[in-house]
């Protein structure tokens, strides 16, 4: 019994392991603190798929080794100028006042890692896809299940599924800098890295590190870095005037004219209706609901004889509501995702979207 009482106590109150006369481990209820006297850490480098954070002090250490295995951490390893931690799993960190802390609990901030990545219903590949997110998307990860994160992504109204979770990355800061505030604008462009070319859709965040005579160097938000060419980088027009507004809007879903219906789409391979709208609005710095009836309830509501150029037209389809959005181009037409076609242009005249009109809104005021 008396055993039993210790071990309560051991778990209500902080367990303190001295690994050395330099280094401790305060491990706490939802989080562990390590702790450096006589280290002057200099660098920090991670590896996800290793599961690893390596401190890099200034000075040469006592090499060293230890079996933590208890929490978030399995061992540590000292040698030359570096502290090796392996994780159990990846989890956010924060490094600051001569100490390292680690967080156990959901949630936990993550990036996703991979270009495109699909979000799901359920907790498995066959499930529903109710959205797709980007490489450097920033997502708050509320649980795990099978291999998959539920998740929140702040950016889509903080829309909610599940996602794989090898194509999310959690060994990043517990405070995230939301310094990435350039867009990819064209449906696709090549990022030129060191390790070869990948594609960024439409709509991937990026910042400006080096600018070249024909080509500019990029960050994402992953750390991934790498050239593209001086033609794909959207130079913003700094006018708040709202035809000019307008007209860009219209200029950047005319982009996407071809692109195939994909349910759930936010990206060049495949846009469903909001979706497109969605990632439309996005590319001209203007943040609006993910799906389409968030959008209707989003929008300033006006009548059809007042609708303009860039505003927004609803239609009732397979379900009550505005299930269908495109945006109105003038004289009758209308761009949007069809389910048949993808992207294209229509006209209200047409019997089907005359007898299916629901609404209009207006985004740009």
């Amino acid at each position: 019994m008396k055993k039993i009482i210790l071990l309560f106590i051991l778990f209500l109150f902080s367990i303190l392991v001295i690994f050395s006369s330099s280094l401790s481990f305060d491990f706490k209820s939802d989080f562990v603190q390590i702790r450096f006297q006589d280290i002057n850490i200099k660098n920090i480098s991670k590896n996800r798929h290793q599961k690893t954070i390596t401190l890099i002090s200034y000075e040469r250490l006592d090499e060293d080794f230890k079996v933590i295995d208890y929490k978030i951490i399995k061992t540590v390893r000292i040698y030359d100028n570096k502290i090796k931690i392996q994780l159990r799993k990846n989890r956010n960190y924060l490094l600051e006042n001569e100490s390292l802390i680690i967080f156990y609990n959901y949630p936990q901030n993550g990036i996703v890692s991979e270009e495109v990545v699909e979000v799901f219903k359920k907790a498995k590949n066959n499930s529903d896809k109710v959205t797709e997110i980007l490489m450097g998307t920033y997502i708050k990860i509320l649980k795990s299940k099978n291999d998959y994160y539920y998740v929140e992504i702040p950016e889509q109204s903080n829309y909610r599924g599940w996602v794989q979770e090898k194509k999310i990355n959690l060994l990043t800061k517990h405070k995230i800098k939301k310094e990435f505030n350039k867009i990819v604008h064209k449906k696709w462009i090549d990022l030129h890295t060191d390790s070869g070319k990948i594609k960024l859709s439409a709509g991937t965040k990026y910042k400006i590190i080096d600018d070249k005579a024909n080509k500019i160097l990029i960050e994402l938000p992953t750390g991934l870095k790498g050239w593209v060419s001086k033609n794909n980088i959207f130079q913003p027009d700094a006018s708040n005037n709202i035809l000019a507004i307008r007209d860009k809007i219209i200029n950047t879903s005319k982009k996407f004219l071809g692109v195939p219906y994909k349910w759930g789409g936010t990206s060049s391979n495949g846009l469903d209706c909001s979706g497109f709208i969605y990632l439309v609005f996005k590319i001209n710095g203007i943040s609006i609901p993910r799906d389409s009836t968030p959008q209707y309830k989003f929008s300033k509501n006006i009548q059809i004889d007042r609708i303009k150029k860039g505003d927004l037209i609803f239609f009732q389809t397979y379900k009550r509501g505005p299930s269908h959005v495109g945006i109105y181009l003038g004289d009758k037409r209308f761009i949007h995702a069809s389910t048949n076609n993808g992207v294209i242009i229509s006209n209200l005249n047409q019997k089907y979207y005359s007898k299916r009109f629901y609404g209009a809104g207006r985004i740009v005021q």
